[in-house]
C-alpha cells in the first residue's frame, strides 16, 4: 500500500523516483526540459513518466499515469481526478 497526498493545487499525478516498480519513459514535459514549480517557488525537473496499475478496496482494476520528479511523496491532482469524471470533496 502506498499513501499519497491529494492536492488541489497539483498540476498532475507526481511521484518520487523509485517509488513504483517498472519503466520510467520520457514524457512530453521531460523531453521539453520543462519544470514544475513547488509551493515555495523552487523549480523541480520532470524526469519522465510511468504507468501505475492498482486495485481499489472494492476490487476494481485501475491505472494512473504518474510523472516522476524529485518530490517527497506522491501527489494526486484533484484537477485530473475531476477531468476523469470523478467527484472530489474536500473537508476537515
Amino acid at each position: 500500500m502506498i499513501e499519497a497526498v491529494v492536492g488541489s493545487g497539483a498540476e498532475e499525478f507526481v511521484a518520487p523516483p523509485g517509488l513504483f516498480p517498472g519503466v520510467v519513459s520520457s514524457s512530453p514535459m521531460s523531453r521539453a526540459g520543462r519544470k514544475y514549480r513547488a509551493a515555495n517557488g523552487t523549480r523541480i525537473q520532470n524526469l519522465g513518466q510511468t504507468s501505475v496499475s492498482f486495485k481499489t478496496q472494492e476490487g476494481h482494476q485501475c491505472g494512473m499515469p504518474f510523472q516522476i520528479a524529485e518530490v517527497e511523496r506522491p501527489l494526486i491532482a484533484v484537477s485530473q481526478l475531476a477531468a476523469a469524471g470523478n467527484r472530489v470533496e474536500l473537508g476537515k
